[in-house]
């Protein structure tokens, strides 16, 4: 399982120029991926989709492991990517 972290308004300046060069195939695929992301796809233009990607975060998580528990405070948007 692995999802993707949208950072908050407050720091996406310090992310945005974030370079991607050492993988670029996979940047490519997570841009594809966002375009695949029915909210995405009905709100955000295409063009915009490569600086989504910039602002996110890749976590992995194991088996069972524990994402969230119930009455959490949300700042997380999770997209499952497989």
């Amino acid at each position: 399982l692995v999802s993707w972290r949208y950072f908050k308004e407050s720091i996406v300046g310090l992310l945005t120029f974030r370079s991607f060069t050492e993988d670029r195939e996979k940047f490519e695929q997570i841009v594809t991926f966002l375009g695949s992301v029915p909210l995405f796809k009905k709100q955000l233009p295409t063009s915009e989709l490569p600086k989504v990607a910039q602002m996110l975060e890749e976590h992995t998580w194991k088996p069972d492991e524990k994402l969230v528990s119930q009455g959490d405070i949300g700042d997380t948007f999770f997209m499952i990517y497989e």
